[in-house]
């Protein structure tokens, strides 16, 4: 039985926090790969690069989403639920499809905005949801 291959891109501290987490969490039957062309499912923790379809085709690909989706699509959502004046923003863990922010909703974590909170308040409370919400998700997600 071979080892099925997980890489967690990301080009911020929460990742290699997440990183950590999974390195000694790793389930059975699975091992962490250095290089992301090798990997059986890919896991987006605030990673800057969109994916090309063709290396969607052939893996199972995950992505924890700083903004609660379908209504805060791509970037600077904390910024736009400030502008909107919405009570609570989080973080959503969701597939990833062809498209920008649109593949299956897993789950969504949200947290109340402050009034006096600014995006960059939301983007630190954001960091802690991503890590709980890839703590609590990470094994259900392999398997």
């Amino acid at each position: 039985m071979s080892l099925k291959k997980v890489y967690i891109a990301s080009s911020r501290e929460i990742g290699k926090k997440c990183l950590k987490y999974a390195e000694f969490n790793m389930p059975n039957g699975f091992t962490l790969c250095n290089i992301m062309e090798d990997c059986d499912i890919f896991i987006s923790v605030m990673y800057d690069t969109l994916l090309e379809e063709s290396f969607l085709k052939n893996r199972k690909c995950y992505n924890f989403h700083p903004g609660i989706l379908p209504y805060y699509r791509g970037s600077g959502s904390f910024s736009w639920s400030i502008i909107n004046e919405e009570k609570t923003t989080g973080i959503t863990l969701h597939e990833i499809d062809k498209d920008i922010d649109t593949g299956p909703i897993i789950c969504v974590k949200d947290f109340p905005i402050k009034e006096n909170d600014t995006a960059y308040d939301l983007f630190s409370k954001g960091m802690d949801c991503i890590y709980e919400l890839f703590v609590e998700n990470f094994k259900a997600i392999l398997t």
